[in-house]
């Protein structure tokens, strides 16, 4: 069996939810999603995907993939680093994290000063 190589790898980030679309030599279309969040105040970014399994568009027919086509699917999982550097390079991050920084600040966050209460 011919091996099956990606032609297309491209990250699409959104506020808090990204996807990483592929597309395979074979003509198949393949996603996977996750989640990312600011998880402290340097601004380090938390990767989850959404699900082990990456979704495969233009297969619907196939009961059981070939050891070439699931190397193939595994190429187009999530990479953690990868989707790191998507996300800080988003225009989205630098939302997050002012968000992030502001929500450490309760008064802050709700646009409330101290001196409010006293």
């Amino acid at each position: 069996m011919q091996e099956i190589i990606k032609t297309k790898d491209i990250y699409e980030i959104f506020g808090g939810v990204g996807v990483r679309k592929c597309t395979l030599s074979n003509g198949w279309n393949t996603s996977h999603f996750f989640t990312w969040s600011i998880c402290d105040k340097e601004g380090a970014v938390e990767i989850r995907t959404a699900s082990p399994e990456v979704e495969v568009c233009g297969a619907e027919l196939i009961d059981e993939y070939s050891d070439t086509e699931i190397k193939a699917l595994e190429n187009c999982e999530v990479c953690e680093v990868d989707a790191i550097d998507e996300v800080i390079n988003s225009q989205y991050y630098s939302e997050a994290l002012e968000e992030y920084r502001d929500s450490l600040d309760p008064y802050s966050y709700y646009g409330v000063s101290e001196t409010m209460f006293f």
